[in-house]
């Protein structure tokens, strides 16, 4: 039996990563492979968090063995320093820790996988990029959205000096190794970058039959649902100024996994909200389980994607099998590979151009619509996946 190392910072998060490193994981076990998880998870966090989601976690964790780095007193004092800068930690302290322990250990093991490309350095033999984040510090249109815009000087300094750090660490790639992307729109960076060209691997939707029960439903309501974890990047703020242009929506639910900077993003957005006097439109639910969320998804018409520049976007693909019309920005993987550039959902480059599709589509919704965009959703569907990474571990 071939032993197997997969490798991912934190599998103790509800995120599209993870449940990507949890997929190939299964697909590993069902091959029979002996499977190892390198990790600063734990067996008990990794069940606390996936326990109600749709990942059979019970038949995955009571089959691999978990290996934790070994901290020494400096390392562990910096993971649980709550003041240190979130991006110095996932970008220098992390991947530092979880590389010098596969150097340790690498040769014990037939393959390496490197689950998380953007979050670890790309020294495994297979890497899954979810997206270059060399390319997010190097373009200015890429950075603002994914990492934030520079208002203070402190915080040029600080993002200066994260570039460097990344500039100098992430273009280490092992020789020989394969590069997975999960977009065509991460590919074109990643040969951008680094000249190689990866295989394109899209991410799945697990148990893709209980989304696409939710699309039956008709019982719907003019709510439009918005999911991912509640951070800057995923631009939530444009929500309010939607909706004071929409006239149709009842609704504008907003669900997501929440972390300590969550709860200011929720107050300046409901503030704003009540300055725009469209307070009562507006709804939080985080952290919600996964009962809930099929409820909303089954309940709702219309799915917005507020994220410019989004890699890939998982939860558009569920809540269109779900039964949801899409509408998306025109930039990042939304829109060049799940929608395909208008054929399956809406895209919009401005707020009012958003509201103007999003009240369309409300009004229209129809069997019609759905029975279109569902059809597109089982392209990612969690067999395509499987048969994509059994023939790459074949052609190894």
């Amino acid at each position: 039996m071939s032993r197997v190392l997969v490798v991912h910072p934190n599998l103790s998060v509800r995120g599209g990563a993870e449940k990507l490193a949890l997929g190939i994981i299964e697909t590993l076990l069902e091959l029979n492979y002996d499977v190892h998880v390198l990790t600063l998870s734990s067996k008990n966090s990794i069940l606390k968090y996936h326990t109600y989601s749709n990942i059979p976690i019970l038949k995955i964790i009571n089959r691999i063995k978990i290996i934790n780095p070994h901290l020494n007193k400096l390392e562990r004092k910096l993971l649980h320093n709550t003041k240190l800068p979130r991006m110095f930690t996932e970008y220098h302290i992390i991947p530092s820790i979880i590389e010098k322990t596969l150097e340790k250990i690498q040769k014990y093991y037939d393959l390496t996988i490197n689950t998380h490309g953007q979050k670890l350095y790309l020294t495994g033999d297979i890497n899954y990029v979810h997206f270059p984040i060399v390319a997010s510090f190097s373009e200015k249109h890429l950075f603002e959205n994914h990492i934030g815009k520079s208002k203070s000087v402190f915080k040029k300094v600080y993002y200066s000096f994260i570039k460097f750090l990344v500039l100098k660490n992430f273009y280490r790639v092992k020789k020989g190794s394969i590069m997975l992307a999960n977009s065509r729109f991460t590919a074109k960076y990643i040969y951008k970058y680094y000249k190689l060209y990866p295989i394109i691997v899209y991410p799945f939707i697990t148990n893709m039959d209980e989304f696409l029960k939710l699309s039956k439903n008709s019982n719907r309501k003019n709510y439009v649902l918005s999911i991912g974890r509640i951070s800057p990047e995923k631009n939530y703020y444009i929500i309010p100024q939607i909706a004071r242009y929409s006239k149709k929506v009842k609704k504008f639910i907003i669900v997501g996994s929440t972390y300590s900077a969550s709860y200011k993003i929720i107050y300046d957005i409901l503030r704003n909200a009540t300055m725009l006097g469209v307070r009562d439109k507006i709804v939080f639910v985080p952290n919600a389980d996964y009962k809930t969320l099929q409820l909303l998804l089954s309940r709702s018409k219309v799915f917005l994607h507020t994220m410019r520049y989004e890699h890939f976007g998982i939860a558009v693909v569920e809540s269109m099998a779900s039964g949801l019309i899409p509408v998306v920005h025109k930039s990042g993987g939304p829109w060049i590979d799940i929608i395909d550039k208008g054929k399956y959902g809406l895209g919009y480059e401005d707020v009012e151009e958003a509201a103007q599709h999003i009240d369309f589509l409300v009004e229209k919704y129809n069997s019609k619509y759905v029975s279109y965009v569902t059809a597109r959703a089982k392209v990612f569907d969690k067999n395509n996946f499987r048969r994509d990474i059994i023939k790459i571990l074949e052609d190894i």
